[in-house]
């Protein structure tokens, strides 16, 4: 048995000769420093989720800006077409409603980059929260712990046994003949 991940061993809950269940809890690696990342995670995502709503609320500024501008433009120009106002005063409508428009395409650009920036918040989450429960070693099956390598404090490295469990309901031989 050998953890996924590399780390101090806090506790072997078992020793050599013990029968173990499946599933049952034999070894915590500390895991004070993921739980830091994974609350570092949390707020990352929550500020992510509140920049969003920010963004959300951006955009619909920029929408009652740009409806502004186009009913400005709209009355402006009939009152050029009748001779009630300057070309001057035109292009200034116009030149409003062009920037209304890019204020809008931009807030729906950010919109789509903040829901990616969202997205990726959430996968750092559950990454760090796998991370987690790679912190707790479980027995994969039911059987004997025939050896035990490393105590309370030892560094555990994946690939290098923490414990050696074997069947009792199967058994191999190897043999020279």
């Amino acid at each position: 048995i050998s953890p996924k991940i590399a780390g101090r061993i806090s506790k072997v809950l078992v020793d050599q000769g013990d029968v173990v269940e499946q599933g049952k809890l034999l070894v915590r690696l500390d895991d004070e420093e993921l739980q830091q990342q994974v609350e570092i995670a949390k707020a990352n995502l929550e500020a992510a989720q509140a920049a969003l709503e920010r963004l959300k609320a951006d955009k619909s500024r920029s929408v009652a800006v740009f409806a502004q501008a186009e009913s400005h433009h709209g009355r402006v120009q009939s009152l050029h077409q009748k001779g009630a106002t300057t070309r001057e005063e035109l292009d200034r409508a116009i030149e409003s409603l062009a920037i209304a428009t890019a204020d809008t395409t931009r807030a729906e650009a950010t919109i789509s980059e903040g829901q990616k920036g969202l997205l990726a918040a959430e996968k750092t989450l559950e990454y760090h929260r796998a991370r987690l429960t790679d912190t707790i070693i479980k027995a994969p099956f039911a059987g004997l712990i025939v050896a035990r390598q490393r105590e309370a404090g030892d560094i555990a490295v994946p690939g290098s046994a923490v414990l050696t469990l074997i069947s009792t309901e199967v058994f191999w031989v190897s043999a020279w003949v």
